[in-house]
């Protein structure tokens, strides 16, 4: 071991680095899994949200020496041409222009054996670079069913690099890429060469030599740089800050006017180029089968798609099975749940052991009420959100998200959007950060800025218990035969559900606005890849899940938890210089008397012969004192941190913004309760056991129920349910708007525009409930 460990340190101050490149859905990731194993972490490329994953292999050299590397994984781009933040990163990864990842000593492109022609595009581009590579050929099961045979050794002679097969579900070929990989690094080759229109390369040539001269491309990397330059025009979301030299852009200008004088477009020239050298290679290492001369075969992919994809069968399948998941969720989320949160639960026993161990004050507050209620209340979400991220990796690795996508286009496409948009706007059903973070497959700007803009008027996860909570307490019979309960519940899911479609068709009504002022642009084009159907990989899913899983919590251990501290210490301190009773007198008095009955009640339970008719009155007497003489005790603490909870920060801020909020009908203690979830909507529900006073309590506490139904009337309940609907909550939502935007001027008219549509929303149904006597 000690040797191995030797070994490794050596080799690692020249550990190679290893670009794993690909088009979308070519099964790149399950590759990425299969050469790294578990030996992986992903992190944010620096300044943006784009998701960088590494992961570190062992190669046999030549020699049969160990060489380790590290496994870059790209995001799935069809071209080296960015147009959006995912394909840029890819770009800047393969150029070396990536701040903190070196440039790839090898880079590997899976190339889909079953749609080769356009793989190859991204091949041919990565060729031009003269730079180390191996061709990963995937999908050639798929491509045989379809009556297609790729020759990998002809095509290894065609583009003079190593190609090797690979089914990485089934590790085939693994070893021998590994290999190939080891082999091919510190091999340059000579770079691929495509013709193009003598005019255009003698502006390629100018501008590669101005590159070099000042130094802002590698000198083996200029000319495929300055045909990137000349070909793709300077994307809005892919910027190239060399363009701002005085010498690039005279160049630029130049060469721009040149070529439309001589009526040449370098964009079609490029790709025209390309086409013409890959349409060679194909027709010498691609044979059609015999049986099926023509390449008109159909598939079994061919055959689900006449059904999935069917305007009104594909839309009922679609709707059954989204109808399916959301179900299944909160059915087998539920137990879960109750697990983690409800008495007797995890975090009950947690609590429970904290303050035996540690026994009474505020730091022990601090723990049980601040951090692992606070936090708790967060976790308790996972196994939801876990299980949508399993169906959503499920449906993606399957192949039918992107036919979900076609689906609802048709209707995204009449309020503005792009059918790419459904999948963030699905996932905003769980939770709007990973949503938000989704819309960069979305290549236009304008189309990404409406998707963010609206995706927070989706109800996530967090609204949940906000709903459920609101809707227990003020719908429906309490004491009620089994079939009145049915029918409350089916009173209480209709409720639900409308909450849900409010803030669904809202959303849909604001990108509809947006893309008529603010975003005015022209339609957007759905051009989607349509994957073959193929069975979800389990290792890719269980991997997709745990990261994703794993940056939720990540959130709830550093944003929540400092919230949850702050909110504690809001609703404790200051505390009053005087109360209106002695608190803790009193308590002293009914702890002691606590103890005595408990043990007394204890002694009850053993076999007493000798005990007298006395004795057993009196352990009858402390059976009974024991529930009332506890709930004397609760009601003692509550009306104690009642006054504190008015008298604290928190109390004073309530009071102080109730003129905002009393509009409404908001009293100073709702007015906290709303403000604190301006923060994140997952901590409203505990803050609101503590402004009333029921300790510890979550959406299903009947206590807690109580004292709204007490306090409130049901005009209020729907009143809230407006606000919670439609206002911005969340500073996590924020934030990630801000990086992935870039600026703060979109979340900050986010946060504007959807806090004046609740108040908006909340004071009309107040004001109109009002007038119509609903309020009392």
């Amino acid at each position: 071991m000690a040797a191995e460990t030797h070994v490794e340190q050596a080799t690692a101050k020249s550990e190679l680095v290893v670009a794993l490149a690909g088009n979308p859905n070519v099964g790149k990731t399950t590759l990425f899994n299969a050469i790294t194993g578990l030996k992986q972490k992903v992190a944010n490329y620096p300044g943006v949200t784009v998701e960088k994953k590494m992961g570190r292999a062992e190669l046999k050299g030549p020699g049969g020496e160990r060489v380790f590397c590290q496994i870059v994984d790209l995001p799935g781009t069809y071209s080296l041409a960015s147009r959006s933040p995912d394909e840029h990163v890819a770009r800047q990864v393969v150029l070396g222009q990536m701040a903190g990842t070196p440039r790839p000593d090898v880079i590997i492109v899976v190339c889909d054996a079953s749609n080769i022609e356009r793989n190859l595009f991204l091949v041919t581009q990565v060729l031009e670079l003269g730079r180390p590579t191996v061709v990963a050929l995937s999908m050639v099961d798929i491509a045989r069913e379809n009556g297609r045979v790729v020759d990998a050794a002809k095509l290894s002679a065609q583009l003079g690099v190593p190609v090797i097969e690979v089914q990485a579900h089934r590790k085939l070929g693994i070893d021998e890429l590994k290999s190939a990989v080891a082999l091919a690094a510190g091999k340059h080759s000579k770079p691929l060469e495509l013709p193009l229109p003598e005019l255009m390369e003698t502006h390629v040539h100018r501008l590669a030599a101005i590159l070099r001269e000042q130094r802002l491309a590698p000198d083996d990397q200029a000319d495929f740089d300055a045909h990137l330059m000349l070909s793709m025009g300077d994307d809005d979301d892919a910027p190239d800050a060399r363009r701002n030299q005085p010498k690039i852009r005279a160049a630029l200008t130049e060469a721009s006017a040149a070529l439309d004088a001589a009526d040449i477009d370098p964009i079609a020239a490029e790709i025209e180029a390309h086409y013409s050298y890959i349409g060679g290679v194909v027709s010498a290492v691609v044979s059609q089968d015999a049986q099926d001369a023509t390449g008109l075969k159909t598939t079994r992919t061919d055959r689900l798609d006449r059904i999935l994809t069917h305007k009104f069968w594909g839309m009922l399948i679609f709707v059954g099975v989204m109808a399916t998941v959301f179900v299944t969720i909160f059915w087998l989320a539920d137990p879960i749940m109750k697990a983690i949160n409800d008495t007797g639960g995890l975090f009950d026993h947690l609590q429970n052991w904290v303050s035996a161990t540690f026994g009474e004050g505020p730091l022990v507050s601090l723990i049980n009420e601040g951090i692992i209620a606070g936090v708790g209340n967060v976790v308790v979400f996972l196994p939801q959100i876990a299980m949508l991220f399993l169906f959503l990796a499920v449906l993606e690795d399957s192949g039918y998200m992107s036919r979900a996508a076609f689906l609802m286009d048709r209707l995204m496409s009449k309020v503005g959007l792009h059918g790419k948009s459904f999948i963030p706007l699905l996932s905003g059903y769980a939770c709007a950060v990973p949503a938000i973070m989704g819309t960069r497959v979305i290549e236009n700007r304008r189309d990404r800025l409406a998707t963010i803009l609206i995706l927070p008027l989706m109800s996530c996860s967090a609204r949940l218990p906000i709903y459920s909570l609101i809707i227990a307490s003020f719908f429906g019979p309490r004491n009620a035969s089994a079939g009145e309960q049915f029918r409350a519940a089916l009173h209480k899911g209709g409720i639900l559900l409308i909450m849900y479609l409010l803030g669904t068709f809202s959303a849909f009504g604001m990108a509809w606005l947006f893309k008529r002022t603010l975003l005015k642009g022209p339609p957007p084009t759905f051009i989607l890849e349509m994957p073959p159907y193929r069975m979800p990989q389990a290792k890719t899913i269980a991997a997709t899940v745990w990261q994703r899983c794993w940056a939720f919590l990540k959130r709830a251990g550093t944003l929540i938890f400092a919230f949850s501290v702050m909110m504690w210490a809001g609703t404790h301190y200051p505390q009053p210089a005087h109360y209106s009773q002695d608190f803790d007198g009193k308590l002293g008095v009914l702890q002691t008397e606590r103890v005595g009955l408990e043990k007394i009640s204890a002694e009850s339970m053993k076999d007493h012969d000798k005990w007298t008719a006395q004795d057993s009155l009196k352990a009858e007497a402390a059976v009974k004192r024991l529930p009332q003489l506890r709930g004397e005790i609760d009601d003692l603490q509550n009306a104690k941190q009642s006054e504190i909870l008015e008298h604290s920060a928190a109390g004073r801020v309530g009071h102080f913004i109730t003129p905002v909020f009393a509009p409404l009908g908001f009293d100073w203690k709702l007015s906290i309760g709303v403000t604190g979830a301006f923060f994140a909507r997952e901590v409203v529900v505990s803050t609101m056991g503590i402004i009333y006073s029921v300790g510890q309590a979550d959406e299903g506490s009947t206590a807690l129920q109580t004292a709204m139904r007490n306090n409130y009337s049901p005009l209020i309940g729907i009143t809230l349910l407006m606000f919670v609907v439609y206002c911005m909550q969340c500073l996590s939502t924020l934030a990630i708007a801000r990086r992935e935007t870039g600026t703060w001027k979109w979340p900050a008219f986010m946060f504007v525009y959807m806090t004046a549509m609740a108040w908006l929303a909340a004071f009309l149904v107040f004001y109109i409930g009002t007038l119509l006597g609903l309020g009392t």
